[in-house]
């Protein structure tokens, strides 16, 4: 073997998922119903029902049932956008449950740019249960078929360890769990935390709580100003404008003059 086998897990638009991550989504999704963003030869672990490549586009393609993403690289993350905004899109029309595999925390900070920007189409990871593995995965390349020789034992390919040179992976890694009943839920945290911390979004359940209370406090009240608002919840006036703006972001109140309505 004369190429050295590089495990930087963003150098190409393709990086396979090494087996023990995917067993582990299994166990956590049951079967794997889709792939969106693979190829015949990564489907030899992940062994989803259904799999898009480049050319069939898991972009313009359904998404539902239990999906597995390994979204592809890029320098200026917009397949990771697009590929996330996908996710999100039937995860809240409840057609998938997905599990995301991010390739380094570069990643994490593009997603929460996009949230931090008040598009809700592209809500921050950190709204759902995450991972952070312990190890940094060591990702495989498309460039690199000789360490995909070494996932295959199955296959009947021998690679001596004594023909594997590079370095160890230079990316610190996130997984995520997007939507899902309570069950699959606890699998996730229960499988996960062998590779590293789990992280549950308590912060933005008792956000998503402060949303529900404003939009209540102004179904009873009627319209009225942030003043009013904040007295009424006992929540500061700087945190409840933060509140007020997201909500008027998603269409859901609006402000007229000094005073907020509830759009109906």
């Amino acid at each position: 073997m004369t190429n050295s086998i590089h495990r930087l897990s963003c150098q190409t638009p393709e990086h396979y998922t090494p087996r023990k991550y995917i067993e582990a989504v299994r166990y956590v999704l049951g079967d794997i119903d889709l792939d969106p963003a693979s190829c015949e030869m990564a489907n030899v672990i992940v062994q989803a029902k259904v799999y898009y490549d480049m050319v069939t586009d898991g972009l313009r393609q359904p998404w539902t049932g239990k999906v597995f993403v390994n979204p592809p690289g890029d320098k200026r993350g917009k397949l990771v956008r697009a590929f996330w905004r996908k996710a999100n899109l039937h995860v809240v029309k409840g057609e998938a449950v997905v599990v995301w595999l991010g390739y380094s925390i570069e990643q994490l900070r593009t997603l929460q740019s996009c949230a931090s920007l008040g598009d809700r189409t592209c809500p921050s990871p950190l709204e759902y249960p995450l991972c952070f593995p312990r190890e940094r995965i060591e990702f495989v390349e498309a460039s690199q078929p000789e360490q995909m020789q070494m996932e295959l034992p199955e296959l009947g390919l021998e690679v001596s360890p004594s023909d594997v040179q590079g370095d160890s992976p230079t990316q610190s890694n996130f997984i995520a769990l997007l939507g899902g009943d309570e069950e699959i839920k606890h699998r996730f945290v229960h499988r996960f935390r062998a590779f590293g911390d789990v992280i549950e979004p308590t912060y933005f359940q008792f956000r998503e709580s402060q949303y529900a209370g404003v939009c209540e406090a102004l179904a009873r009240s009627g319209p009225c100003t942030r003043t009013h608002l904040a007295r009424a919840l006992g929540i500061r006036r700087r945190r409840l404008a933060t509140i007020i703006n997201e909500l008027i972001a998603q269409g859901i109140v609006c402000k007229r003059g000094h005073s907020l309505y509830l759009i109906r």
